[in-house]
């Protein structure tokens, strides 16, 4: 195993979880999306270097090798070595992978202990509350936060965002995702991207609604769609401030409102109550379903007899968030698949007054 990258940076993120970067390509994401966190920190919970990684001797499946202190995971992207505090990934792998399958997983274990949760939600902040949007993926976190940002409320994270068992959003803030179903519900948002991209997402978006038109009585349509999807796949990542001119980021806010949001075809536009168990409940589901792919290598370190593994952190996370929630207004929000900029504006309005 042999380092190549070095240059370092350190992130330390809301006193939670502290991680230093020696790997180029990431350290180049960390710096554009995360500079906020950045610090001079001596001890770090996580070191990430860019370096090769040897499969080792001993192994659990065609995936997984181990010794006595380390586990070695080959990916589709390369190989990634993790001891107790050191992960090595290969010069190949991919930054936002490496940021999202394994540094954010790994700070998801170490936080719950210290009173903290990485959810699946965005978070938008004004005069003093919080709002914290959970949903499952592709539900409308984006849509319905753009909906808020538009009006003047801060950002605090568009995909993750770290809930504290004091009642506390603390903001994640990396730049927004954007689909083909953002362009759709906010006709604004082409107008604030790059304009050397511009015809390129354009034909994606075209191609993408054509797509969508297609019937699927048969095969060949089916097999057409799915190709075409797949194909000309619309996705753009932007800052919030760009996407909003005079957008203003918040890593701070007590949580006033937690809105779980969730789609209808047929019932209109609503809002109801939930008790705070329940949303705890619901929203760490929503969290394992979009980390699933972390269970295999969760499994393997406790296998290879890694320090301390946390297997099942649901009970303890259960408990975070209701901590967190007890003071908070819980609301379960039903909103269109596709809804519109008007039916997006009702949705934010109804949260305001819920």
């Amino acid at each position: 195993m042999a380092g190549l990258s070095t240059s370092s940076s350190t992130f330390d993120f809301h006193g939670l979880f502290s991680v230093q970067v020696k790997h180029r390509n990431l350290e180049a994401l960390m710096r554009e999306e995360l500079g906020v966190f950045a610090r001079e920190l001596n001890a770090v919970d996580l070191t990430v270097i860019e370096g090769a990684v040897a499969p080792l001797d001993r192994m659990l499946s065609i995936h997984y090798s181990f010794d006595g202190v380390a586990l070695v995971v080959q990916t589709p992207s390369g190989r990634v070595r993790l001891d107790d505090r050191v992960l090595v990934a290969e010069p190949t792998f991919p930054a936002h992978l490496l940021l999202a399958h394994w540094v954010e997983n790994l700070m998801r274990q170490r936080i719950v202990p210290r009173g903290a949760a990485l959810v699946h939600a965005s978070a938008v902040e004004r005069n003093g509350e919080g709002y914290l949007l959970p949903a499952w993926a592709h539900t409308g976190k984006t849509n319905v936060a753009l909906s808020f940002l538009s009006e003047g409320w801060s950002y605090m994270a568009d995909d993750w965002c770290f809930v504290s068992e004091t009642g506390r959003i603390l903001g994640y803030p990396r730049w927004l995702n954007l689909f083909d179903y953002n362009f759709d519900s906010h006709g604004s948002l082409m107008s604030a991207l790059d304009r050397g991209n511009l015809a390129a997402l354009r034909r994606r978006i075209a191609v993408t609604k054509f797509a969508k038109s297609l019937t699927q009585s048969t095969g060949i349509a089916r097999t057409l769609r799915r190709w075409l999807m797949d194909r000309y796949f619309v996705h753009a990542r932007v800052p919030a401030s760009v996407v909003v001119p005079g957008c203003r980021t918040t890593l701070r806010a007590p949580i006033t409102k937690v809105c779980l949001l969730s789609t209808s075809r047929s019932a209109p536009i609503g809002v109801s109550e939930l008790a705070a168990d329940e949303m705890a409940r619901r929203i760490v589901l929503c969290g394992q379903f979009e980390r699933s792919t972390f269970g295999m290598h969760q499994l393997a370190f406790a296998y290879c007899g890694a320090r301390n593994p946390q297997i099942d952190l649901a009970p303890r996370e259960r408990d975070v968030l209701f901590q967190a929630f007890r003071d908070a207004k819980c609301l379960e929000v039903t909103l269109p698949p596709a809804p519109s900029a008007a039916e997006l504006e009702r949705v934010r309005l109804a949260i305001e007054s819920g």
